[in-house]
């Protein structure tokens, strides 16, 4: 989930999702789960008060050495005070893709939530399920009336650019509680599928570069700690 979207949301989720009926056994069962999993998260000697965010997320604590080996301490990872690294957000993105920026739309209304709307012709999936040729990535940056804005939580598309993209779905039902707290007046304007971007990495000549211009490895390297990283986090 995108640092800035998550740092509102995560406090008002519950740790059950609410709109699914559960027999009075499957509760049971939830809630046996979930005590197994706050004690796990004590037992590793975590001093960070963010379980409910890690199990939100489905972080997988029994593989917490098999992370760590990679390059990923669960203990270093804090949401609320930093943006997260590549390895942080394939861990707990929805989505990753590389592929190509090939259409931009601009909602310019300045009652709407995301002014861009971006096409991405997806080339190869290294994590998520059952995704159409071409997905569709909002951003809150982009005209609004007579001005553009810009939030440093959006990074540059640019059409025609080779792109790693880690992401996440949009959750109406989410913008739709903090749209509550925040009492904002504005059209969350998303359809079934589109994304927000958490983490984008720009590919030029078999290397990829951060939002910072830094080249942190080669397309194949990059993919391959992604990949290990999604396989060992299954439950």
């Amino acid at each position: 989930m995108n640092y800035f979207y998550k740092t509102i949301c995560y406090c008002l989720l519950s740790l059950v999702a609410t709109s699914i009926s559960f027999s009075q056994e499957e509760k049971m069962g939830l809630e046996a789960y979930k005590d197994t999993y706050m004690k796990k998260y004590r037992e590793l000697g975590f001093t960070k008060n963010i379980e409910r965010y890690y199990y939100k997320e489905g972080i997988n604590l029994n593989k917490y050495e098999a992370l760590k080996a990679l390059g990923l301490d669960l203990k270093d990872f804090d949401v609320q005070v930093r943006r997260l690294n590549y390895k942080e957000n394939a861990l707990i993105s929805d989505v990753i893709v590389t592929g190509t920026i090939v259409k931009r739309t601009y909602n310019p209304n300045q009652d709407v939530y995301f002014h861009s709307d971006y096409e991405i012709k997806v080339e190869k999936v290294i994590k998520g399920e059952n995704l159409p040729q071409i997905i569709h990535v909002k951003t809150i940056s982009g005209p609004s009336g007579e001005m553009f804005i810009n939030t440093s939580e959006d990074p540059e598309l640019f059409i025609g650019e080779k792109v790693l993209l880690c992401l996440d779905y949009v959750s109406i039902n989410e913008m739709t509680k903090v749209k509550e707290r925040n009492g904002k007046q504005y059209t969350i304007n998303v359809s079934k599928g589109d994304l927000i971007i958490n983490e984008k990495l720009s590919s030029k000549s078999g290397y990829l570069y951060n939002i910072a211009k830094d080249r942190i490895g080669s397309d194949k390297e990059i993919i391959e700690i992604m990949s290990k990283i999604t396989s060992i986090n299954k439950l």
